[in-house]
């Protein structure tokens, strides 16, 4: 798991760029072309429900380019106070975490 350093300021920026605003975890989406979106529901999210958030706010591209890392076929990922971490197929599967939070001031 990689640790990333991050700022509140940056975090709360992430959540801003949710579809439907919510507590935790924000959810987002990225395909192998690096398209980055704001998901608004679980599941297949088509063209007309998409936010694209790519080049919005940096550390959520950096977080986004990642997952590409670890998981090369994209997907949902979802971001809490500890870290990033997505779900393999189903809603009830594990987390799979693979970024851990180091908060800054």
């Amino acid at each position: 798991m990689k640790t990333v350093k991050i700022t509140r300021q940056e975090l709360e920026q992430i959540k801003k760029l949710q579809v439907n605003p919510r507590l935790d975890p924000a959810e987002f989406s990225i395909n192998k072309h690096k398209q980055s979106w704001a998901r608004a529901h679980f599941g297949y999210t088509g063209p007309q429900g998409q936010k694209h958030v790519r080049g919005s706010c940096p550390k959520l591209d950096e977080i986004a380019d990642e997952y590409l890392r670890v998981r090369s076929e994209g997907g949902a990922f979802f971001v809490d106070q500890k870290g990033v971490f997505y779900r393999r197929n189903e809603r009830k599967a594990p987390k799979e975490w693979f970024i851990a939070f180091e908060i800054r001031e």
